[in-house]
């Protein structure tokens, strides 16, 4: 199980979270890697919980934290564009995992399907003062 605390990020993980994926390449970016079909999020990491209509919960914050950092290592180039189909993919079957109705979890992956690309291709904004 994943362990978070609501921090600056809205939740940062304390313990390091590791998951089996489809993905035999190594890959890194920061507070994450890929490495021998096993996706490793190390503790410190911070995210900001499911997107858009999906509540934050108990039964959606994994598939969150997973979906989150996957399409960080899609932003920085690390894993193609191409995984994006996967990343939803596992937030969905996580979600029912977790506890999510099926039906609901599959409302979640086509909204993730739909909307979800500008999330995965385009860096995060950056301010200037």
């Amino acid at each position: 199980m994943a362990k978070y605390i609501k921090a600056k990020y809205k939740y940062q993980l304390l313990d390091t979270y590791i998951l089996a994926v489809p993905i035999e390449e190594t890959k890194w970016g920061p507070y994450t890697a890929i490495h021998n079909g096993h996706l490793w999020i190390s503790d410190g990491y911070s995210w900001d919980g499911p997107s858009g209509p999906v509540a934050d919960t108990p039964k959606t914050m994994r598939a969150s934290l997973v979906h989150d950092a996957l399409y960080q290592l899609i932003r920085e180039k690390a894993l193609s564009p191409g995984h994006r189909k996967l990343a939803d993919q596992i937030f969905r079957d996580l979600c029912i995992e977790d506890g999510v109705p099926k039906w609901l979890a599959r409302i979640y992956y086509k909204g993730l399907r739909a909307f979800g690309k500008p999330a995965a291709t385009k860096p995060k904004r950056i301010y200037e003062i």
